[in-house]
């Protein structure tokens, strides 16, 4: 409520930090204790069986990167959109879920927030509009619905975007590109 308050959390914070098993997560997991403590009124109106999704993949480097089963050299741009995709596919490996059917919000579950440290929602948000469509010539996807990739472009185009557009679209089905999937 004020500057001293914020003075007294950030010295607080400072001085529990350290003592936690956590190793480099122990600042995730007290920065998420405490605000769900501090927005536990609000929790009584989520749902009982309400689960957050966490990363597979919280570290993610093209250098380090490889895959038996997905061709990631295919993968040319660099941006979030394109960490998540190459993210996605190691998940899929790692889970052995290769070949099984897709929908945007399986996808959405597969590459939450925060994966490979994309942990501010404005970008992760963008990442998975520009994700789906084909800008910059990204072509990770096919659609059963054509025109849908065409909005998801024309989303990710837009300054004015529905930055939840893939939420709307969760049920809609899609494949992986064949040229990203290695031949056996």
């Amino acid at each position: 409520m004020s500057y001293a308050a914020l003075e007294q959390y950030s010295q607080f914070f400072r001085l529990i930090q350290p003592k936690l098993p956590y190793g480099d997560d122990s600042r995730n997991k007290l920065d998420r204790f405490l605000k769900a403590y501090g927005n536990r009124h609000a929790y009584r109106n989520v749902a009982a069986d309400y689960r957050t999704q966490e990363p597979a993949i919280r570290e993610f480097s093209w250098e380090t990167a490889s895959s038996r089963h997905f061709n990631l050299d295919n993968i040319k741009l660099r941006s979030n959109a394109d960490v998540l995709f190459a993210c996605l596919l190691l998940t899929l490996e790692q889970r052995g879920l290769a070949g099984t059917p897709l929908t945007i919000g399986r996808i959405a579950e597969l590459v939450p927030l925060g994966t490979a440290g994309i942990c501010n929602p404005a970008s992760y948000n963008y990442a998975m509009i520009s994700l789906f469509g084909r800008q910059k010539g990204r072509d990770y996807f096919q659609f059963e619905n054509a025109a849908l990739q065409k909005e998801f472009t024309e989303q990710a185009n837009r300054s004015t975007r529905d930055m939840k557009f893939y939420v709307k679209h969760a049920d809609e089905a899609v494949t992986i590109n064949t040229k990203y999937i290695n031949q056996p």
